[in-house]
């Protein structure tokens, strides 16, 4: 595991956030593409909610952006105007 890696890891950790493994989705298709990376829609194999999958291009940056949304999306996850955070994945 690399320091981006890790720093992404305590955020998870310390905010709560569940981490699932990817395998748990299917049918996941590109939908956009941005300047920090793609968001792809996928549904989860267990309950058949349709969630929004947010790749991240991995540069130092990038990891201090992610870090900081994560934050952010813990502080807020309750409020009816933001979209909910279900946790976190990654794709090997």
């Amino acid at each position: 595991m690399n320091p981006s890696d890790d720093l992404v890891q305590k955020c998870l950790i310390e905010g709560h956030i569940k981490l699932y493994e990817y395998t748990r989705f299917k049918d996941v298709e590109l939908i956009g593409e941005g300047g920090y990376g793609k968001v792809y829609r996928a549904t989860f194999k267990d309950n058949e909610v349709t969630v929004a999958l947010k790749s991240f291009k991995s540069n130092n940056m990038t990891i201090k952006e992610i870090v900081s949304e994560l934050k952010l999306h813990c502080k807020v996850d309750m409020h009816s105007n933001i979209i909910r955070l279900y946790g976190a994945t990654k794709n090997e």
